[in-house]
Order: structure tokens, then C-alpha cells, then sequence
């Protein structure tokens, strides 16, 4: 839950968030309207403001940061995915979708799972090929994860016999 001392965190870091919206070309106002503030855990909160726009899609930066000073904010993202940037943040997810043209016959997709400590990739693909087929004619996934849950008991009971300590597993190609 997002509370009143949250959100005086985006007042105290106005001046970062407003270069960043400086560097990236984009209208102050409309920047200081799309800021956004998650509580992540006991000690870090999520911000979002808005990366880019185009016609049919647009992107938000997320931010991690400590929710008292010293704030230290860092992009919630690895540096490849850190410019693109995530559409929107639910529940513990960073998730992106963005059309290929306004059709809406290629799409591409990525998700992101927040681990407690960071967000790593949990999902990634696309549909291919703009066709004419609106949704996408396939679903050509290039990150595929299966997220687990530190409670499930089998899988729990499997990795620490193997005396691993994750809580999920990835396949990229």
C-alpha cells in the first residue's frame, strides 16, 4: 500500500525526475502527471514517470529507491531493458506490450517479477512479422520462465536438497 509519506518522495526528488524528463524531450507537465509510487517492501518504493510516447504505444522509466533519504534511485531494469522501458506495474510485475503498427497484426511483450531484491525478466516475445492477422498470428516467446513460489513444497524441497536458493527458473534463446 502507497501511503501519504510515499508519495512526499516524488516531491523530494522532483528535480531528478524533471531532468530526466528534460533529457528525454518531453513536456514537464505531462511528466509530473504520469509519476507514479509503489511500495515495494519494508524499505524500497517503485517510481514510474513517463519514458516516451508514440502514436500507438508508450513507455514508462521505473526506478528503484529507498524510502528514506538517502533516496539513491537506480532504474528498476537491466541497462538492456532499462531505455524501453515497462508499460505498467501490478502486484510485484513490471510488464510491457507495444503494438508494431497501428493494425495491431505484430506485437512484442516482456515481463519482469520483483525477486524481493530486483526485477529480473520472467517473459519475453513477440508474434513476428507484421501479416495482416490482428493480434498477431503466433506467439514466439525468446524468455520463458517458471516463476515459483518460495512456499510451493515440492519445489522448495527439490532445491535445497540441490542447495539452490532462487525463486525461479529462466530459458533464453
Amino acid at each position: 500500500m502507497t501511503t501519504e509519506q510515499d508519495k512526499e518522495v516524488l516531491t523530494a526528488l522532483a528535480n531528478f525526475f524533471d531532468l530526466e524528463c528534460e533529457k528525454k524531450g518531453l513536456d514537464q507537465e505531462v511528466c509530473k502527471e504520469s509519476r507514479s509510487v509503489y511500495r515495494l517492501s519494508n524499505n524500497k518504493l517503485l517510481v514510474s514517470q513517463l519514458a516516451w510516447q508514440a502514436a500507438y504505444n508508450m513507455g514508462f522509466s521505473f526506478w528503484l529507491i529507498n524510502d528514506k533519504p538517502p533516496y539513491n534511485p537506480r532504474p528498476a531494469l537491466g541497462d538492456a531493458d532499462a531505455e524501453g522501458g515497462a508499460s505498467d506495474y501490478e502486484q510485484g510485475f513490471l510488464s510491457s506490450a507495444n503494438k508494431g503498427r497501428g493494425l495491431g497484426d505484430c506485437w512484442c511483450s516482456a515481463s519482469w517479477v520483483w525477486t524481493g531484491k530486483a526485477f529480473e525478466k520472467a517473459e519475453e516475445g513477440s508474434t513476428g512479422m507484421c501479416k495482416g492477422f490482428p493480434g498477431g498470428a503466433w506467439e514466439l516467446p525468446t524468455t520463458v520462465s517458471r516463476i515459483i513460489n518460495k512456499n510451493e513444497e515440492p519445489a522448495v524441497s527439490y532445491f535445497k536438497k540441490k542447495g539452490v536458493r532462487f525463486i525461479f527458473s529462466q530459458f533464453s534463446s
